[in-house]
């Protein structure tokens, strides 16, 4: 998948809901999206740059950790391991569902 990087949040948001509905990730699992209206809070704290893809988890008590970060190959993630881990975790759901 090719995409323009976005310009603003509502473009943000947009993508990230085309991650949504193009991967089927299951319903439990939250995407977070980065605010560009508020200084940028998640590129100062974190420094996601020149790319990071992080999988937070829920604590269920409180702000969601950090569980997993992608790592970076030749300027890009692999789609297989950002597909196989988001397999991975889906699968963790479906399990947990009573």
């Amino acid at each position: 998948m090719i995409v323009q990087t976005p310009m603003n949040t509502a473009q943000r948001v947009l993508l990230a809901s085309r991650l949504l509905n193009d991967f089927q990730v299951h319903k439990d699992i939250q995407v977070y999206v980065d605010s560009l209206d508020d200084g940028d809070q998640f590129l100062q704290k974190f420094a996601p740059w020149p790319i990071r893809l992080y999988l937070l988890r829920s604590t269920g008590t409180g702000d969601p950790v950090v569980d997993f970060i992608f790592e970076i190959e030749h300027g890009t993630i692999r789609f297989d391991v950002l597909h196989n881990k988001l397999s991975e975790v889906r699968a963790q759901f479906d399990s947990n569902v009573v």
